[in-house]
């Protein structure tokens, strides 16, 4: 585990680097046009597309202004839903890229037809639930395939993309799939959510990878605020760690990301694998993302700090300060 304590979360945060840019070496929030000392920070809902109650819930939550940024499904159940209430708005989204699903009616699938991404799939014709599983037996060509139609089909959908992440962080776990994650944004110009170097740390990646690629201008934030689902199965304490992980980010860009839900019916039917495997209701918890973000909790920590909110659309104009740096 990352960490056992909320006190423990700051192991995970970096200082900010500077990179090259047209005028000289900034740090990334310098390029967006502010001040090295301003904290930033990336609201994200994740799963946006799962279902008719999780896109209620998110939608609600940007009108209300409190999220920053989406990350979606490109074939979920409520994927088509969830496009047209952002259309309505004129909103932006990341692809969340899916290669597993945890759900035991697996309503994730991949976007290419079977026969192409057989090494996906497990007997059942289904995205593995493991990440685990996924690893042992994947062909990595497949999995930038499956990626790449991802994002084709939302880009096709008329979405204006904001960024990259990846279920589960599936894409972000092994070197040779962070390759194939960095190439994808580097193919469509795009940022990517990644962790600090601490965290890359902490859960054994290459530090010197990260460190490559923000030379390389790719552009993610400076530092992940990450809070695992099973960091803790107590509402009260993991309303505690992410109030905490803010109060105590460091100055430059952060993203944090939550799971908000409403308990419609179609979220109830949805029937989480790892609920019924580990002491803890997954369920449970993007139900309280959802309570912690509404009820403004976030909202006063962000006046009481004095932290601006920024999004994942404002790195990706940044994205292009960046490209137009000569070597």
């Amino acid at each position: 585990m990352l960490f056992q304590t909320v006190s423990e979360i700051t192991k995970i945060f970096s200082k900010p680097m500077e990179r090259p840019c047209v005028s000289g070496m900034r740090t990334l929030a310098e390029i967006c046009g502010y001040s090295r000392n301003d904290k930033l920070l990336i609201v994200n809902a994740d799963d946006f597309g799962l279902c008719s109650s999780t896109n209620r819930a998110v939608i609600e939550l940007i009108d209300e202004g409190i999220v920053s940024s989406v990350s979606m499904f490109a074939s979920a159940d409520g994927t088509d839903e969830g496009l047209d209430m952002l259309g309505q708005r004129g909103g932006t989204a990341g692809v969340h890229l899916a290669l597993t699903s945890e759900w035991e009616n697996h309503i994730l699938a991949p976007v290419l037809p079977a026969d192409e991404v057989p090494s996906l799939l497990n007997g059942s014709g289904q995205f593995y639930s493991e990440i685990k599983q996924l690893y042992l037996v994947a062909d990595k060509d497949e999995i930038e395939a499956e990626c790449r139609a991802q994002i084709e089909r939302l880009r096709e959908s008329g979405l204006q993309i904001d960024h990259l992440d990846t279920h589960m962080g599936a894409m972000q776990l092994r070197p040779d799939l962070i390759d194939i994650y960095l190439k994808l944004a580097a193919e469509y110009e795009l940022p990517v959510r990644m962790g600090s170097e601490n965290l890359a740390r902490l859960m054994g990646l290459p530090v010197e990878q990260l460190r490559q690629a923000r030379q390389r201008r790719f552009i993610f934030p400076d530092n992940l605020a990450y809070i695992p689902m099973s960091f803790t199965s107590e509402k009260e304490t993991r309303f505690q760690a992410y109030e905490f992980a803010v109060r105590n980010m460091p100055a430059g860009i952060t993203e944090i990301y939550f799971h908000p839900s409403y308990n419609g019916e179609d979220f109830r039917v949805l029937q989480h694998e790892y609920s019924k495997r580990k002491d803890i209701s997954y369920e449970s918890i993007r139900l309280w993302d959802c309570e912690f973000l509404a009820s403004g909790r976030l909202n006063r920590i962000l006046e009481e700090e004095n932290i601006k909110l920024l999004s994942y659309n404002e790195l990706r104009q940044a994205h292009q300060a960046l490209l137009e740096v000569k070597d």
